[in-house]
């Protein structure tokens, strides 16, 4: 598992991603603490976050989008898109995942899907956009969601921040209550619309300065890596998210690392 977060405000847009990742081999449970679940996309002001499916054919993910990224253009003053980024890499990704899942269906194993959240800044933007892709088990429903927390008008833009991952913390501290909680208590989308604005914490996303949102992305992953390190899981004996936390910061500018694992790539 995985905690990546996204945080948008006036001056930028903030991912934050954990390092760990779980894998089994010869019956043994392995734990590494060196996955790169953030990415650059190309010399663009574009990043990612990835959570879900690690591995494709045998292919660590983090290649897999480094080999997206280097069949890109060069940027050479061209104009840029974040949407249309976004749905190149899915064209990238798709055939390497029908092959994944037509592998685990040919040896019966489980599919595992694989989510990204992809932003950063299109041509002309004075704001980052910041769209979702999920594959999805069997019908593949790649499809490049725009995250409506996040989507500007043309007479106000949207700032916040959203989570992938293992979310249920995060749900429970910003918003006063996780999913499987809210499905217990109440009977309609309404109804639980109601109880998420009356518990959730109010944050002043359009006044916070960069590098308050960059404290508060390390906070909130720093706040899932502490409960996955600390609580009794009947799934996992293991925490499923852990390891150092990497930021990753996008600006009219351009790409920038605020932290990032010693020994890391690139």
């Amino acid at each position: 598992m995985t905690i990546c977060v996204a945080v948008k405000v006036p001056d930028g847009l903030v991912l934050a991603a954990d390092s760990r990742v779980l894998s089994s081999a010869g019956g043994r449970t392995l734990i590494s603490d060196e996955a790169e679940k953030i990415q650059q996309i190309g010399e663009y002001p574009i990043g990612l976050t990835s959570w879900g499916l690690r591995r494709v054919n045998d292919q660590p993910i983090e290649s897999l989008l480094l080999e997206f990224s280097g069949s890109l253009s060069p940027l050479d003053g061209a104009s840029i898109d974040v949407f249309q980024i976004a749905v190149q890499l899915i064209e990238f990704i798709t055939p390497f995942y029908r092959e994944y899942q037509s592998a685990a269906r040919r040896y019966e194993c489980a599919i595992s899907e694989l989510y990204l959240f992809i932003g950063g800044y299109s041509t002309g933007n004075h704001f980052p956009d910041v769209y979702r892709i999920d594959f999805i088990d069997e019908t593949i429903q790649s499809t490049v969601t725009p995250i409506r927390a996040f989507q500007d008008t043309t007479d106000r833009p949207a700032f916040g921040f959203r989570c992938g991952g293992e979310t249920g913390p995060l749900e429970r501290l910003i918003r006063g209550a996780d999913q499987q909680l809210v499905r217990d208590i109440v009977d309609t989308e309404e109804e639980a619309t109601e109880l998420y604005g009356r518990y959730r914490y109010s944050i002043r996303y359009k006044s916070m300065p960069l590098k308050d949102a960059i404290d508060l992305s390390v906070y909130l992953a720093n706040v899932v890596t502490g409960i996955c390190r600390f609580k009794e899981d009947p799934i996992s004996p293991y925490p499923v998210c852990g390891g150092e936390i990497d930021v990753a910061v996008i600006t009219e500018t351009g790409f920038r690392w605020d932290r990032r694992k010693e020994g890391s790539s690139g």
